[in-house]
């Protein structure tokens, strides 16, 4: 079975939705959204917001509501990373056979959460991920190693962007920005745990969960935060979410 843990904070972000009101109703009855946004991020000082792409934004929006009064580590997690950037730079590189320093040091994988402890002063351990699929269980595994090397919690953030020009959008992509952040920590009883999904449990899509949610890392979230049953498969049905009583 695992570690069991519990969701002790969570915070989600995307066009018109930040509460957690907000998403609740969202999951319920998922709505078409717009397609980008760009947070304030008003806590932190100018000098570095301006070194933060919106996607990084958005991530450090959710991270910072779910963050405790310590040092906690933390899990970054995204599909492609900031590939709007890379867009951005691979045509300036075509155009001008060189790229800027400062734009290719912001655009690398962990470059949000470099900017993130800078802000906060501290030199909490913090592991960024890429993932093509199963975006939330590689995050979460990463999170419950953490916790099982004996960390109290950790803070996992998942968080996506659309497929910008001239790249083509594959299944699965995310056709809205957004970003959530949920704070884990070990329970005896209780909770969730994640595992290997086995021939006796794989997916019946009969009895799917969340089908009208498209973002599979969403569906995770929505599991999380207390909607659907007691069992949640990964997008490609090799992991599974359960919840324990």
């Amino acid at each position: 079975m695992g570690l069991q843990f519990a969701v002790d904070s969570w915070a989600a972000i995307a066009p018109g939705l930040s509460t957690p009101e907000q998403w609740q109703q969202w999951f319920r009855t998922p709505q078409p959204l717009a397609r980008d946004f760009t947070p304030e991020l008003t806590w932190m000082p100018a000098t570095l917001r301006r070194r933060v792409s919106p996607l990084g934004r958005a991530a450090l929006d959710v991270l910072a509501r779910c963050q405790p009064d310590g040092a906690c580590p933390a899990i970054f997690a995204s599909r492609y990373g900031d590939l709007d950037a890379i867009a951005g730079l691979l045509e300036q590189l075509y155009k001008e056979a060189t790229v800027s320093p400062m734009g290719f040091s912001l655009s690398v994988h962990n470059a949000a959460l470099g900017v993130y402890s800078i802000a906060r002063g501290d030199r909490v351990t913090t592991t960024s991920i890429a993932a093509n699929a199963d975006l939330a269980e590689a995050a979460c595994f990463e999170a419950l190693g953490w916790l099982a090397a004996g960390e109290s919690q950790v803070l996992v953030v998942c968080c996506a962007d659309p497929v910008p020009a001239p790249y083509q959008a594959t299944d699965g992509a995310e056709s809205f920005r957004h970003a959530w952040a949920a704070r884990l920590r070990v329970v005896d009883a209780g909770g969730f745990s994640l595992g290997a999904a086995t021939p006796a449990n794989a997916p019946d899509a009969a009895r799917a969960e969340f089908t009208a949610i498209a973002c599979a890392s969403l569906r995770a979230l929505a599991f999380l935060t207390g909607a659907g049953g007691a069992e949640l498969h990964s997008e490609t049905g090799r992991y599974l979410w359960t919840r324990r009583v």
